[in-house]
C-alpha cells in the first residue's frame, strides 16, 4: 500500500506528464502535424457504451462496480469524466505511459477484471482511449459539435435463408458533419432464430421464414431495421387479391402475410382458436 508521500509524488508525476503532453500537442499543432484531438463525449463515451462498460450489469449500475461507477449508458458526461480522471486519487489514468493506465489494463484484462476482457489492445476502442489519455485526457475539445441524429443507411431488408448483410449506422452532428459509427453501435436482434446480428452489425438470416427487427443503439439514440425472410416458394399476388375481406384488418393481415409469402390458415372452431391463442401467449 502506497504511503501519503508516494501518492503525492505519483500525482505530481501525472500532472507533469499532462503538462508535457499538452505542450507537446501545442507545439505539434503549430507545425501542422498534430493528430485530431479526441473528444470525451464524441469518442470516449461511445467506446465505453459499445463495450458495455456503462451498462446496468456493469459500472452503470446504481452503485457502480468495485468502487468504479459510470452513468447508465453515458447520459451524464460530466459525472463520467470526474469518475475516470479524478476519483480514486486519479490513479485510473497515467498520461506519461497510457498503456500502463489502470483504465486500459482492466478493460483489456491485463489486470484482473470482474467484467472480463472488453476489448483487445489492437482494437479501435483501445486506440481511441489510449490516444485520449496521451493527449491529456481533456473534458472538452474547442468547437466540438453535438450529436444530433443517428440513422441506419438502410432500414428495410428482405433476406434469403442463411444470407448475410451488413448494417451501416451514420451519426450526424450539429456542424453538419457525419461519421460512420457502425463499429461503435450496439445491436440486438428481436428474434435471433429468424435473424441474428453480431457486434459489428452483420446480420445472418436463419432457416425459418418470418419477420423480425434489429435494434441499433448508439449512445442515447436508437434506430430499428426491419428484416423479412420470405418463404422459399412465393405465392402469386392474385392469390392474396382473391382472399375474403370483411374489414380493413384483413387488408393489413394479408399485406403482412404477402411480405413473407405465407399462406393464411384456414378458419377453425372456437376451441382450436383459444388453444392456439393460449399457447402463443
Amino acid at each position: 500500500m502506497r504511503t501519503t508521500v508516494e501518492l503525492k509524488l505519483l500525482n505530481l508525476l501525472k500532472l507533469t506528464a499532462v503538462f508535457a503532453v499538452v505542450v507537446s500537442c501545442s507545439v505539434c499543432g503549430t507545425m501542422g502535424s498534430a493528430e485530431p484531438p479526441i473528444s470525451f463525449e464524441l469518442d470516449v463515451q461511445p467506446v465505453l457504451t459499445s463495450a458495455g462498460c456503462n451498462a446496468g450489469a456493469c459500472h452503470g449500475k446504481q452503485r457502480g462496480q468495485n468502487g468504479f461507477q459510470l452513468s447508465l449508458l453515458g447520459f451524464d458526461a460530466d459525472f463520467d469524466f470526474d469518475q475516470i480522471t479524478q476519483q480514486a486519487r486519479g490513479r485510473r489514468l497515467f498520461p506519461a505511459s497510457p498503456e500502463q493506465s489502470l483504465f486500459l489494463q482492466k478493460a483489456t484484462a491485463e489486470l484482473p477484471h470482474g467484467g472480463g476482457q472488453r476489448f483487445a489492445t489492437d482494437s479501435f476502442q483501445y486506440a481511441v482511449l489510449s490516444k485520449w489519455i496521451q493527449q491529456g485526457a481533456t473534458r472538452w475539445v474547442i468547437g466540438e459539435p453535438k450529436l444530433e441524429l443517428v440513422e441506419l443507411t438502410q432500414r428495410d431488408f428482405a433476406l434469403r435463408p442463411d444470407e448475410t448483410q451488413a448494417l451501416k449506422v451514420t451519426a450526424t452532428y450539429s456542424d453538419g458533419s457525419t461519421r460512420d459509427v457502425t463499429d461503435a453501435t450496439t445491436y440486438l436482434a428481436n428474434e435471433a432464430a429468424v435473424v441474428a446480428v453480431d457486434a459489428h452489425g452483420k446480420m445472418r438470416a436463419g432457416l425459418l421464414p418470418g419477420e423480425t427487427a434489429i435494434m441499433a443503439r448508439y449512445m442515447n439514440h436508437i434506430c430499428v431495421a426491419n428484416v423479412v425472410i420470405p418463404q422459399t416458394r412465393s405465392l402469386a399476388a392474385e392469390y392474396y387479391a382473391q382472399l375474403p375481406r370483411r374489414n380493413f384488418i384483413d387488408d393489413l393481415v394479408y399485406a403482412k402475410l404477402q411480405k413473407t409469402a405465407t399462406q393464411p390458415s384456414a378458419p377453425v372452431d372456437d376451441a382450436t382458436f383459444m388453444r392456439r391463442a393460449f399457447t402463443d401467449l
